[in-house]
C-alpha cells in the first residue's frame, strides 16, 4: 500500500504540474513552448525510466518519485548527472581508440625530451623580433683581437681585461656581464680595481667543471678556481644546457647546485634586480630560452679601446656583455643554428628581461588543456560535423594557446598548440562502428 500511495501521489503531482504548465504555455506560445517547458530534467527522468536494462533504470519507485518531487520543487535532479554520463559515454565509446591515441601523444609531449624540444623549437620559429633598445650590446674579443691584444694566450691578460672593462664602464651601461673566466690568481688585482659604485655594475663569469644537461638532476658540480672573494664583486656561472640527442641549447637555469652551495648563473646574477615581477617556479627549474630575433650592436674590443672612436652614448643604460669569439669549443647548436656562448648569454638575458623565462609545463597542465580540446572535439563530432571538426579543433587550440599566453595563465603557448594538434590527430582516426547482420 505504501508503494502504491507513493506512486499515486507522484503521478497525481506530475499530472497536475503538466496540466498547469500546459494551460500556461498554450496561452503563451502553443505546442513549441509546451515542449520547451517540459524538456530538460523531465526528459532525463523519462529516458531513465524507459531504459532497456533494469540496472540503468531507477532502483525503485521511491527513487523515481523522489526525482519527480525534486523536479516539481525546481531542485537539482539526480538523473541529470547520469544522463550527461550516458551521453558522453555514447559519444566516446566508438572513438575510444582515437582519444586514447590523443592522450598517448599528449603524454609523449609532456614526458619526452623530444616533445619539449619540439615545443621549444616551435617557439623559436615564431618569436617576434626584439626592438633594438630591448636587446643587449656585445663587446667581443674576436680571433684578431685575441692575437693582437692578448697575445693568443688564455687566460686573458688581466691588465688588458681591466682596461677593456674600464672603457665599457665609461659609457655608463646599466650592467656589464663579463663572459670570461676571471678566477685565476692573475686576476686577483681586479678585485680592487674599480670603486664600489662601479664594481656593483659588473658581473664576472665563473666556470663550471662540466656542462649541464637538461635530463640530469641539478646535482652538485665542482666550480673552477678558488672560492669567491668577499667584497663588492658579483659572480655568476657561465653555463649552457644541452638538450636532446642534437645537443641543442633550449633551456636555462637561474641557480645551479655546486660543491660550494647554490650559485646563480651569469644571467641570473645580472638581471636579479632588473627582472620583471611575477616570475614563479623553483630557481633550479628548467626554463624555456626564447631565441627572439634581435639586431644587436656589436663592438670589437679593439674599437672600444681606441681613443679616436666615440661609442659611449650607444651603450648608455643598456646591458653590455663582454665575451670572446676566439674559442672554437665555445660554439653550441641551438634551434636557430650554431652560436657562440656570448650570443646564447645574450638570448638568456633578453629572455629574463622580457619576463619570458617560464618553467616548462607539467603533465597536469597539458592534460587539462587536452581535456578542453577533447570536449570540443566530442561536441563537434557528435553533431556530425566531421569535415569541420579537424580545422575547428586546430583553430580552437590556436585561440586557446593565444589566450593563455596573453593572459599569463599558461605562457608556454606552443604546448597548447601541440596538444590541440595531438587531439586533432586522434579525432582524425576512423570511428569504430558496430555492424549488424
Amino acid at each position: 500500500m505504501r508503494i502504491g500511495a507513493v506512486r499515486l501521489s507522484a503521478a497525481h503531482q506530475l499530472s497536475q504540474a503538466c496540466r498547469d504548465d500546459a494551460s500556461v504555455t498554450r496561452a503563451e506560445g502553443g505546442i513549441a513552448a509546451l515542449s520547451q517547458a517540459l524538456a530538460g530534467d523531465l526528459d532525463a527522468i523519462v529516458l531513465k525510466a524507459l531504459r532497456r536494462s533494469p540496472a540503468e533504470r531507477h532502483a525503485s519507485v521511491t527513487d523515481l518519485a523522489a526525482d519527480l518531487s525534486r523536479w516539481l520543487a525546481h531542485e537539482p535532479v539526480q538523473t541529470t548527472l547520469a544522463r550527461w554520463r550516458f551521453q558522453a559515454a555514447l559519444m566516446l565509446k566508438p572513438r575510444r581508440a582515437a582519444f586514447v591515441t590523443a592522450l598517448l601523444l599528449v603524454l609523449a609531449l609532456g614526458l619526452s625530451r623530444q616533445g619539449h624540444a619540439l615545443a621549444a623549437d616551435l617557439e623559436a620559429w615564431f618569436t617576434p623580433t626584439l626592438p633594438p633598445q630591448g636587446s643587449a650590446v656585445l663587446v667581443t674579443v674576436g680571433p684578431e683581437d685575441y692575437q693582437r691584444l692578448f697575445g693568443g694566450a688564455s687566460p686573458l691578460d688581466a691588465g688588458r681585461l681591466q682596461a677593456l672593462v674600464a672603457r665599457v664602464l665609461d659609457g655608463q651601461p646599466a650592467a656589464v656581464a663579463v663572459d670570461i673566466e676571471t678566477v685565476a690568481p692573475a686576476f686577483a688585482a681586479l678585485r680592487g680595481a674599480f670603486p664600489p659604485e662601479l664594481a656593483t655594475r659588473v658581473v664576472w663569469g665563473r666556470g663550471i667543471a662540466a656542462s649541464d644537461d637538461a635530463s640530469a638532476l641539478p646535482a652538485p658540480r665542482p666550480v673552477l678556481g678558488p672560492a669567491m672573494p668577499d667584497g663588492a664583486w658579483r659572480w655568476g656561472l657561465a653555463l649552457v644546457i644541452a638538450d636532446g640527442s642534437d645537443g641543442a641549447v633550449r633551456w636555462m637555469r637561474r641557480v645551479v647546485a655546486t660543491t660550494e652551495g647554490a650559485m646563480p648563473t651569469l644571467a641570473e646574477a645580472l638581471v636579479a634586480g632588473m627582472r620583471k615581477p611575477g616570475s614563479d617556479g623553483s630557481p633550479q627549474a628548467l626554463r624555456g630560452l626564447r631565441y627572439a630575433r634581435a639586431e644587436r650592436l656589436e663592438l670589437p674590443a679593439s674599437l672600444v679601446l681606441a681613443d679616436s672612436f666615440t661609442w659611449q652614448e650607444r651603450i648608455r643604460d643598456r646591458v653590455v656583455i663582454l665575451g670572446g669569439r676566439y674559442d672554437p669549443t665555445d660554439v653550441h647548436p641551438t634551434p636557430v643554428g650554431l652560436l657562440h656562448g656570448i650570443d646564447i648569454l645574450a638570448y638568456t638575458i633578453e629572455t629574463e628581461l622580457a619576463g619570458r623565462a617560464h618553467p616548462r609545463p607539467g603533465l597536469a597542465e597539458l592534460l587539462s588543456i587536452a581535456v578542453v580540446n577533447m570536449g570540443g572535439a566530442v561536441l563537434l563530432l557528435g553533431r556530425h560535423r566531421r569535415r569541420l571538426a579537424l580545422p575547428a579543433i586546430l583553430l580552437g587550440g590556436a585561440a586557446l594557446a593565444a589566450g593563455l599566453a596573453f593572459s599569463g595563465v599558461f605562457p608556454a603557448w606552443p604546448y597548447a598548440l601541440l596538444v590541440a594538434a595531438a587531439v586533432a590527430v586522434g579525432a582524425a582516426l576512423p570511428t569504430r562502428r558496430k555492424t549488424t547482420d
